[in-house]
């Protein structure tokens, strides 16, 4: 059936999505990971508080990538909605042809 197919191509979709969305998290965290101090403590044990406004854009990245992953999600899941109204009756009509 359609569905099927449908279902096929939208998983290999969401697939290439998430690998490109943990590539992007990745390239976005690794001065982050790599630091030998994360930029934190001090050589006496204070902590050190940085000013986070240099990470507003990486922040903006992340809620403007979030955003669309929930619309794409959404305009995926009522595609696949309407092919299974479809499918249904279809297979109303079927039945109801084969009863005649």
């Amino acid at each position: 059936m359609r569905y099927i197919e449908t279902l096929i191509n939208y998983s290999f979709l969401k697939n290439i999505i998430s690998i490109l969305f943990i590539s992007l998290m990745f390239l976005m965290t690794q001065d982050i990971i790599f630091s030998s101090d994360g930029g934190t403590s001090a050589a006496n044990g204070q902590i050190i508080i940085k000013e986070s406004n240099s990470n507003l854009g990486y922040l903006f990245a992340v809620f403007f990538v979030t955003w669309i992953a929930f619309f794409g999600y959404l305009f995926f899941m009522s595609k696949k909605q309407e092919n299974i109204i479809h499918d249904i009756k279809e297979l109303e009509n079927i039945i109801s042809n084969e009863k005649s």
